[in-house]
């Protein structure tokens, strides 16, 4: 008897996809090849290109890399344009003029649908100087453009003939040492001024054909969405500004022409690239996706004051704004520019120099900023590994590093994601190796509550570094590969093989990376005897060797209760509910709170944590929600009896009634312990040494969770380290930080560790001592 099968149909498919598609192209999402014309660097999608086009499929396969780089001669951008749009939304308007070079460039590239498209009313024929023109035009700007290709793309060189429809491919390699992490859609000539002090300039105008062919081109793709979405504003300062699409950009420079580029206000303060061509009313271009939240308030407040125009016309005092071009918005800063100098060279330069020395906080300051190892750890920190889409960038990130200094690197991927480990080789591989584990991911920021932004890596007047992850923990990253890098400096021999590994998501319980790793022949082979990790932040002198972790619970509280209308007083609610397991739970976390402050404040194991970090209900402002989650983090003391810990929560689902459930998010009941006494000779080693530098170390519990906790539970001996003392922990808080000097500081302890730990003699350990009998 056959079975009853269903048929499901998605009606708005294609539509979504398409969609899709073109929106991931315009924000630079998921984007692995760039399509280079005209001086131009456009980022698009390898699959969809070679859908479109048989002849570029065959390049693509024909040089298999990561990110391919093809450059297009003779092709302009604005042709280029069209024919994304065609690409990826099936259809394109394109202006009369413009029709015969469209043609060409299709034909040329083989674009499927418009090989056999003739346009009886163009000339299709080109001047020798035109070409000759665009060659050199290419030429004049590859040097630019190539400075923010992918790291290890591969740039095919395309000829596309207007004449015979023949295309001459050449390829070449990119310099690896070109990277460039902010992730660029495209690019103008004049995209690589970042003079901050020009905000406002004019520019030299472009012939009238290339004007015109730009302008017509994009008008007739965009005009439609981009005139009703254009909007305009001045600033506090009296400069035109302009709205699009919930963002606000400043005016960077006019053109006789009439044609304006605009740049994005966090263009100083956050570095965002995007920007944006108009002419009159209309934008012709935009380009680089930002890098931050929309500016939404802002506009509000703009609103409120009755300061948004629908024209550029209409913007009250417009000859006033229209001064602040290169005359006038330039000298109007560089008044402001000049009387900071004055002051400045006055109030601090001058004395200085007449006592004969400038202020020395001044000077060390000015030296951290150019020291190699901060320079390192503020480019990582600016990749935004908050978000697992960037974690690629982590991964070419440290290929990078291991390639300057010549060590082999490895990226494993048992799980969904990548686990990179560079080695240093000792004279005696056959020994127990020297793990140096950290992890690249960080949690999610709230950056409107950060003094600088997070992902910035600023240095401010006392030396302190911001930015997320300085303590956890890419910082001890950073830390570990120029300790790494010191050691290869000076010649120093190594008998134990040493192992930097980078972990893709520990903070969220490295379900993806290392617990699958840890299960393969490849984690085997690398004999590890000693695994350091991440530590813990010191408010003194002392430093903590973290031995033992706590044990996480995680849990997700489902509740249900009666619903009804907005204005009724219901028995029984869902927040009434919320509000008897938030009370349960207090209770519990106030016994807690006596018990850690009858102990020593760094005895993190004697007292168990309870946090609720997550609350979500409601499906209207007018109806009383049915449903609610709660996520609590609890972390149990060591002597925390696991039955005892269940009976309590069954004795809040109780109280909570059986329409209750619970979900672990996470549930460990056990945690090994690292023996941390003489009978551990990599105890002994890594303490002697921090001693020998003069500094004070004990063991501790380490007081949330680290990936120690899994190399613990398969026998491997494992202490958490960190050289940050002095310091408030602000470790998932707002603005974390790092003083320079700290930093710097402990390279010089991570060296002398590494060392030591590295050079423990044949037969002077015994994993089996390492832990408790």
């Amino acid at each position: 008897m056959a079975q009853s099968q269903f048929a499901l149909s998605w009606e708005s498919y294609k539509s979504n996809v398409c969609s899709g598609f073109s929106s991931f192209q315009q924000n630079g999402e998921l984007v692995d090849m760039t399509l280079a014309a005209d001086g131009h660097l456009v980022k698009v999608h390898q699959v969809l290109i070679a859908l479109a086009s048989p002849y570029l499929k065959q390049l693509i396969v024909s040089v298999p890399t990561q990110h391919p780089v093809i450059f297009l001669n003779n092709v302009s951008h604005p042709t280029l344009s069209l024919i994304l749009e065609y690409i990826y939304t099936g259809e394109v308007r394109v202006a009369a003029e413009n029709l015969s070079a469209f043609m060409d460039a299709a034909k040329s590239l083989h674009i499927r649908g418009l090989e056999n498209i003739t346009d009886s009313g163009s000339s299709t024929t080109r001047t020798e100087t035109s070409m000759n023109q665009s060659n050199m035009d290419t030429t004049r700007s590859f040097k630019k453009i190539e400075q923010i290709l992918p790291p290890n793309a591969k740039k095919i060189f395309v000829n596309v003939s207007a004449d015979s429809g023949m295309v001459a491919v050449e390829q070449a390699n990119v310099d690896d040492s070109m990277h460039d992490y902010s992730d660029r859609m495209d690019d103008t000539e004049h995209d690589f001024d970042y003079d901050d002090d020009d905000d406002n300039k004019t520019v030299d105008t472009p012939s009238k054909t290339d004007h015109e062919t730009k302008t017509a081109a994009n008008v007739g793709a965009q005009e439609k969405l981009d005139k009703m979405n254009l909007q305009f504003t001045v600033s506090i300062r009296g400069a035109l500004q302009i709205i699009l699409n919930r963002y606000i950009y400043n005016l960077h420079s006019s053109q006789s022409t009439g044609v304006r580029r605009w740049r994005c206000i966090d263009y100083r303060n956050r570095k965002c690239l995007a920007f944006v061509t108009t002419q009159g009313n209309v934008v012709l271009n935009r380009a680089n996706p930002h890098n931050h939240s929309f500016h939404d308030k802002k506009i509000i407040d703009k609103i409120e004051k009755n300061a948004v125009y629908s024209a550029i016309d209409d913007v009250k005092d417009l000859e006033n704004v229209k001064t602040h071009t290169k005359k006038g918005s330039d000298s109007s800063d560089f008044v402001s520019l000049v009387i900071i100098m004055l002051l400045y060279y006055f109030l601090l330069i001058l004395p200085c120099a007449i006592c004969g020395v400038l202020p020395e906080k001044y000077i060390q300051v000015q030296g951290y900023k150019c020291d190699p190892a901060v320079k390192k750890l503020q480019e990582y920190i600016r990749i935004d590994t908050s978000k697992q889409e960037n974690v690629d960038l982590s991964v070419q990130f440290w290929r990078r590093e291991a390639a300057k200094l010549g060590l082999p690197f490895k990226v494993y991927r048992p799980g969904r994601l990548p686990v990179c480990i560079t080695t240093l080789e000792g004279n005696k591989p056959d020994l127990p190796s020297i793990l140096l584990n950290s992890h690249s991911d960080v949690v999610p920021v709230d950056a409107e509550l950060w003094t600088y932004p997070p992902f910035s890596g600023h240095i401010d007047d006392n030396g302190i570094l911001f930015g997320r992850g300085t303590q956890d923990t890419k910082g001890v990253s950073i830390q570990y590969m120029e300790a790494i890098r010191r050691l290869i400096e000076k010649n120093v021999t190594l008998d134990r093989t040493v192992h930097v590994m980078v972990v893709p998501d520990e903070e969220t319980g490295s379900f993806d990376g290392l617990i699958p790793f840890l299960k393969t022949d490849d984690f085997k082979s690398l004999n590890i005897g000693f695994a350091l990790d991440e530590g813990i932040t010191s408010t003194d002198d002392t430093m903590f060797g973290t031995y033992v972790d706590k044990r996480p619970w995680q849990m997700q509280f489902n509740l249900q209760g009666a619903s009804g209308h907005g204005s009724s007083i219901q028995k029984q609610t869902v927040m009434e509910q919320v509000q008897t397991l938030i009370n349960m739970a207090m209770e519990y976390r106030n016994q807690q709170l006596v018990i850690m402050s009858a102990n020593s404040p760094i005895d993190y194991g004697s007292y168990s944590t309870l946090n609720m970090n997550m609350l979500n209900s409601g499906i209207a402002n007018n109806v009383i929600p049915s449903k609610a989650s709660a996520v609590m983090d609890i972390r149990l003391s060591v002597d925390q009896n696991i039955s005892d810990f269940e009976a309590l929560i069954d004795s809040w689902l109780a109280k909570l009634g059986n329409k209750t459930t619970i979900k672990f998010i996470r549930r460990v009941e056990k945690s090994a312990a690292t023996v941390v006494d003489e009978s551990n000779t990599y105890w002994v080693a890594l303490r002697d040494t921090v001693k020998g530098l003069g500094f004070k170390i004990v063991p501790a519990v380490c007081p949330a969770t680290s990936d120690m906790l899994l190399l613990r539970e398969i026998g491997i001996p494992a202490i958490g380290f960190s050289s940050r003392t002095n310091m408030v922990s602000r470790m998932h808080d707002v603005d974390e930080y790092i003083p320079v000097d700290n930093f710097l500081r402990g390279i010089d302890i991570y060296e002398a560790i590494i060392k030591r730990l590295a050079n423990l003699p044949d037969g002077n350990e015994n994993t089996d001592n390492c832990f408790p009998k």
